[in-house]
């Protein structure tokens, strides 16, 4: 290579701040930084499942808060309607807040989140609580179906289910609103104070539970993107060390050519001065 080729080349690198500009520039540097690259690509596709993940599961957590609230309320009622001295008409009264209650609890069961919806396990595309006959049907995936779990792989060790089906999480709290109902309607305080009271008690400590994995799940993910972050950090100064120009060594190689040119310049103007001269005095 010329020194003006070097001269050139010096140039470049310091224009654009990269060692490697084409391939020829250096081929197994070129495979190294395209390994990399596609490493640093991998890990931010990685970053923004995880936090598509977390925001579903944060926003499950949310509709379950909003069922925990709905139980209490009704275990509430309930206490109410347990007491031998609520009339018939009181009763009445609370069964139709408990009619409330489902629909509200309907509702949050049909929570979506962007076009999915969180309890419709992987048939999430329509809503999986429908109404019928006072109450709702659940019509999404499901354990049994093998349709019910969603699943992310957030390493290449660990898979994840971010989602909680319709029919673990609503449908047990539907039916004890239900059998709430059922029971004022029938004016049965005994069911009520020995059953529907429990059964509230069970489901919001079972929604509890739930919540606290979703928690530790989110807590999870957390910890995965950290490590991505430092993987990444790293990957990056790999890369830079790969394809950055190092300024000051490159400075010195565009001096150290551009000398050389001006030499072979000289050079060749002496050259062709002493070609003119020596055709001069083969003239006379």
């Amino acid at each position: 290579m010329s020194a003006y080729q070097k001269m050139g080349e010096a140039s470049q690198k310091l224009t654009t701040g990269k060692q490697i500009n084409t391939p020829s520039d250096d081929p197994h540097g070129i495979s190294q930084a395209l390994t990399v690259q596609n490493h640093l690509d991998n890990l931010d596709q990685s970053a923004r499942i995880i936090n598509g993940a977390k925001g579903f599961l944060s926003a499950t957590d949310t509709a379950l808060g909003s069922v925990s609230d709905i139980l209490r309320q009704a275990r509430t009622l309930a206490v109410q309607a347990s007491s031998t001295s609520t009339t018939p008409e009181a009763r009445t009264s609370l069964a139709q807040q408990v009619d409330s209650l489902i629909q509200t609890l309907g509702n949050a069961g049909n929570t979506a989140f962007g076009n999915r919806y969180l309890f419709a396990g992987q048939r999430n595309d329509k809503a999986p609580f429908v109404a019928s006959q006072g109450s709702y049907t659940y019509q999404g995936g499901t354990t049994a179906n093998g349709d019910g779990d969603i699943k992310l792989d957030i390493s290449t060790q660990e898979t994840l289910t971010i989602n909680t089906t319709g029919d673990n999480a609503i449908v047990p709290a539907l039916k004890a609103l239900e059998m709430l109902r059922s029971n004022l309607n029938n004016g049965n305080t005994t069911a009520i104070s020995t059953d529907s009271i429990k059964q509230f008690d069970t489901e919001i400590q079972n929604l509890s539970a739930v919540r606290a994995s979703i928690g530790s799940k989110i807590q999870n993910l957390d910890r995965t993107l950290s490590q991505n972050d430092t993987i990444k950090v790293n990957f990056s100064k790999t890369l830079s060390d790969i394809e950055d120009t190092d300024i000051p060594k490159t400075v010195v190689q565009y001096q150290t050519a551009q000398l050389a040119y001006r030499s072979e310049e000289h050079t060749s103007e002496l050259q062709s001065r002493l070609h003119i001269v020596c055709r001069l005095l083969l003239e006379k």
